[in-house]
């Protein structure tokens, strides 16, 4: 398998040998921790000390640095993709560094989790088609820019390669690099071009082929394919042949197949996919804009990109993060190549609703006779119409042999009636020849009496007799001749009558025929509508029942949908709903733990928090916690609010929750005492007193232990006596968590206490230290801070409790 050859490509002992803290590519940029790893790429989340921004360096094997005309390459191609290409949805490659045998890709650092890890936090590791609908709708959005507008084929879009943030934003990494990263690889670590990602390939980029907009859309296929079934079309065995020869079978089949359980597909999307994952390119959808049709989705709403802070990190984590907690590990697929895992679901996120698995009403018993009796009724008229069809063949056929015969008699009759007429004229001819001689004679035999007479002589006179016997046969022959002219006359005369009264005979004959054959096909046309008529109503009831099921249907999905939301909204009501002594999230998901008799905050309030306070109160906390001086997120915690801030901040969220009806009535968020706050840094036995008494009465102690100067990273001090990345505030949760699962109790920002420095109560108590921390007084777990509660300062913030009134 490509996969296993994949795996033989070795990284390199450099880029192996990276770690945390180090600087790369000239001092430029600081690594901060790895997010991502490939047989054939390593990805740190890194610092750019230049540009002042996070970005994700994606480091090659050590043996690209051997092709220097493709580096030279692969770095114009980036730069002309950066300065062509401007999507907000689509993840910026910056640059390629290069430094001795290191080569890395530049590129946006983008906060979220990848549909691959979405699905696999579902319950039964598939989507609902429902679920998809809008990231489909994102997707085929940028991909109509990126083939439009852009002129841009992906070439490589995976599932690992869709990273969706908070927000539900679909980002998408890798457009129009995979073909340059492909060759890069192949000429220079001995990998086949099409080595990566063969489960998303269609057969012509399997074969090697540029990447074109129908090879996204073979893959947008397969990504559907595997969010709806768990699996790719093909995942297992010899991939590359069975993507090259083999038909993925329905997705519903592969459902079964897996034993998953998941809603309906529908036809629609069934077809779709298939006509997706066609081998033939021509068999596709030809446009995106064609394939958003074929899904029938509507066009894609705008969307905010600006990326969500993620919530803080579980007590487990033991690296600093510039994300905020919640173990969200970005997945970046920079440029076509799988370079990691997704963030995983926040503990103690909503439940998704259950499943609807709806039956399909069944048929009565008197439905199906009723049914069985339609079916019968149409039959007997089709047969009907089938018997009255072959009579009707029958008679036409007939009509055809009589209309054969009269033509040919009729044919037979002319030819007769030309050999009469000829022989007549013959005759006629003859007859008018014989007149003219037999008058000729007669003349003759006129002139032949008078010479008998006046004969003088016998020889004379027998001369003359034998030429009057002559014209007597001749007159005899003429009359013979007139004779036979006469009665082929009345014979031809005789056979026009009964040709005549034969032609009458079949007139009449044709006109029954033409009657009956009339009839016949009224018939016909009368049960062929019949039996339309019989298969309309059986239609038509058909379409009733099939509606009146549906209507039952829809209803119980309604139903059950209803149902289901209210029992979410139930099991999200009762996983928010405080209890007592366990550990818990509110509703701005802020997590608590049990410290001595109170629930304390294990992170302090986020500039997230705070704005959401400030938005929904309309709350004056001026300008200064929105622009501190230096670069914050919504994951950093809020500075520059004073004591009375905060204490609003408390209010508004108990009357915010309390109505809700998150925890009991008798209970309120407030900020932490003084000896709460020690207890809570397990610092103990400091002893009684105000706090000002207590100021730096336990020596030695700091939040790391009892040892100076600090390690490197344990806190968000200056970078005098630890170096940690941040130049002033860190995200909440960066740094390790102390034994009660709490963070940031040494550095980031100090935090106000509810009580008073003393008995003169001018100033409020101060704990913690902050960013700016350098003396080692200050950075000691029992050392204080005094301000008015009015003061707002930049390295100032708070953390709440939840405790009874």
């Amino acid at each position: 398998m490509a996969d296993n050859q994949s795996q033989s490509a070795s990284l390199g002992a450099r880029v192996n040998a990276l770690a945390e803290g180090q600087k790369v590519f000239a001092q430029r940029y600081t690594l901060m921790k790895i997010v991502g790893r490939t047989p054939t790429s390593l990805v740190w989340l890194a610092w750019d000390e230049k540009q002042d921004r996070d970005v994700a360096l994606k480091f090659l094997p050590e043996m690209v640095k051997e092709d220097a005309s493709a580096i030279a390459t692969l770095k114009r191609e980036i730069r002309k993709l950066t300065e062509e290409v401007k999507h907000a949805q689509l993840i910026q490659a910056y640059d390629l560094e290069q430094d001795g045998s290191l080569v890395a890709i530049v590129s946006e650092f983008v906060e979220g989790a990848s549909v691959t890890d979405l699905r696999e936090q579902k319950p039964n590791k598939v989507f609902a088609p429902q679920d998809l609908m809008d990231w489909m709708q994102q997707l085929c959005t940028v991909m109509v820019y990126a083939h439009g507008e852009a002129g841009v084929s992906h070439g490589d879009l995976t599932t690992a390669n869709l990273l969706v943030n908070k927000k539900g934003v679909l980002r998408i990494t890798g457009l129009g690099m995979a073909k340059h990263i492909a060759d890069f690889l192949s000429r220079t670590t001995e990998l086949p071009a099409a080595s990566i990602n063969l489960c998303y390939h269609s057969p012509q980029r399997m074969a090697g082929g540029p990447p074109t907009p129908l090879d996204d859309i073979y893959s947008i296929g397969t990504i559907l394919y595997e969010l709806l079934t768990s699996k790719p079309p093909f995942y297992t065995g010899d991939i590359q042949l069975q993507v090259q020869h083999k038909v993925a079978p329905p997705m519903v089949h592969r459902r079964k197949e897996l034993r998953v359980i998941g809603e309906p597909i529908s036809r629609v999307w069934e077809e779709a996919v298939a006509a997706c994952l066609s081998k033939d390119p021509a068999q596709r959808p030809q446009t995106i804009q064609d394939l958003v049709s074929r899904l029938e989705l509507e066009a894609a709403p705008s969307v905010e990109v600006q990326e969500a802070a993620p919530p803080p990190p579980p007590p487990s984590s033991n690296k600093p993060l510039l994300i905020a907690a919640g173990a969200i590990i970005c997945l970046l697929g920079i440029l076509g190549l799988v370079i990691g895992r997704g963030a995983k679901k926040t503990p103690g996120g909503p439940p998704p609703p259950p499943v609807v698995k709806v039956v399909e009403k069944q048929e009565t018993p008197e439905e199906k006779a009723k049914r069985a009796a339609e079916k019968k009724k149409l039959a007997d008229a089709e047969a009907s119409a089938k018997a009255l069809q072959t009579q009707l063949a029958k008679l036409k056929e007939d009509e055809a042999k009589r209309a054969a015969d009269a033509a040919k008699r009729e044919a037979e009759a002319k030819k007769v009636a030309e050999a009469e007429a000829k022989k007549r004229a013959e005759m006629e001819a003859e007859l008018k020849k014989q007149q003219a001689e037999l008058a000729k004679r007669k003349e003759e035999e006129e002139r032949m009496k008078k010479a008998i007479t006046s004969a003088k002589t016998d020889a004379e006179r027998k001369a003359a007799e034998d030429a009057l016997k002559k014209a007597k046969e001749a007159e005899d022959k003429a009359k013979q001749l007139e004779a036979q002219l006469a009665d082929l006359k009345k014979k031809e005369d005789l056979r026009k009558a009964e040709e005549a009264k034969a032609n009458s005979e079949a007139a009449k004959k044709k006109k029954e025929a033409d009657a009956k054959m009339a009839a016949m096909i009224a018939e016909q046309a009368a049960a062929d509508l019949k039996r339309r008529q019989l298969e309309l109503e059986a239609k038509q009831r058909e379409l009733a029942m099939a509606a009146k099921r549906d209507a039952e249907e829809k209803a119980k999905i309604e139903a059950a949908r209803i149902e289901a939301e209210r029992k979410a909204k139930e099991a999200e009501m009762a996983r928010k709903r405080f209890s007592p002594g366990k550990p818990w999230e509110n509703s701005v998901e802020i997590r608590f733990l049990p410290v001595g008799k109170v629930m304390m905050a294990a992170y302090e309030v986020r500039v997230a928090d705070f704005d959401a306070f400030v938005r929904a109160s309309r709350y004056n906390a001026g300008g200064g916690w929105r622009s501190p001086g230096f670069r914050q997120d919504e994951s950093h915690p809020v500075v520059n609010v004073s004591w009375a801030d905060a204490k609003a901040f408390c209010k508004w969220l108990t009357e915010k929750e309390s109505k809700e009806g998150l925890f009991p009535a008798d209970y309120a968020y407030r900020l932490p005492t003084d000896v709460e706050w020690s207890l809570a840094a397990a610092l103990e036995n400091e002893g009684a007193g105000a706090p000002a008494e207590k100021d730096g009465r336990i020596r030695g102690v700091f939040p790391w232990g009892n040892t100076w100067p600090p390690p490197a990273a344990v806190g968000n001090y200056t970078d005098r006596v630890s170096f940690d990345t941040f130049e002033n505030t860190a995200p909440v949760g960066s740094f390790k968590s102390n034994k009660n699962g709490l963070y940031d109790l040494g550095g980031n920002v100090w935090e106000w206490c509810e009580d008073w420095s003393d008995s003169s109560q001018k100033n409020r108590v101060l704990r913690g230290g902050s960013w700016f921390g350098f003396i080692p007084g200050t950075m000691e777990t029992s050392s204080r801070r005094y301000l008015g509660p009015e003061e707002r300062k930049n390295d100032c913030g708070f953390r709440i409790v939840l405790d009874k009134k």
